[in-house]
Parts: structure tokens; C-alpha cells; sequence
């Protein structure tokens, strides 16, 4: 059953979480399922469990920066931990790609 709205209909549409186990529809997250590799798949957090895949911490704050998600693979990373370094957050209308 999806976290968000109760379904368990579309079953072949879910993604589960690989830290808490919750299950979630890709679309009631909003997540790219149709450009996930398998591997992607099982790796994939949910939006309460997600970390900086470079430094690998959960926090955001004034040093390493808000978080910014991968418009293809849904990966996140603090926006000072970019090399170079994201100067500014993507508009909702900007893709941003890792």
C-alpha cells in the first residue's frame, strides 16, 4: 500500500524505500521510474530517509548547503558539495541533471 495515498493499486509502479521499507506509487512521489536501472531501483530513499550522495549526511544547513535532486536518477546532494559548486536552487520549471 503507498505511504501517500492509501492505494494498492499499480503495484508494478512502486518503489520501495531501501532504509525504512515504506513502499510508495513513483508517481505519488514524483520520481523518473522510467529512466531507473534496476540497481537504482534498490537503492532508491524516500524523501524522509534521503542523503547527500557525496558526503553521505541528511542535514542541510548553512555549510554544506539545500539539497538538490537529479532530475533523471533521483540522487540528492548538498548544493556546496558540487564541484563546481551550485550557486543557486533549480526553479520548479529547471531540469537539473547529476
Amino acid at each position: 500500500m503507498c505511504s501517500i495515498c492509501g492505494s494498492a493499486g499499480s503495484s508494478g509502479l512502486f518503489l520501495f524505500c531501501t532504509d525504512c521499507g515504506e513502499a510508495f506509487h513513483s508517481f505519488c512521489v514524483d520520481v523518473p521510474l522510467r529512466t531507473f536501472t534496476e540497481n537504482e531501483k534498490k537503492s532508491w530513499r524516500c524523501s524522509n530517509c534521503k542523503i547527500c550522495t557525496i558526503c553521505r549526511a541528511a542535514t542541510e544547513d548553512t555549510t554544506s548547503g539545500s539539497m538538490v535532486y537529479c532530475d533523471k536518477c533521483d540522487n540528492v546532494y548538498h548544493m556546496n558539495c558540487l564541484q563546481p559548486t551550485m550557486q543557486t536552487v533549480p526553479t520548479s520549471v529547471e531540469t537539473w541533471f547529476c
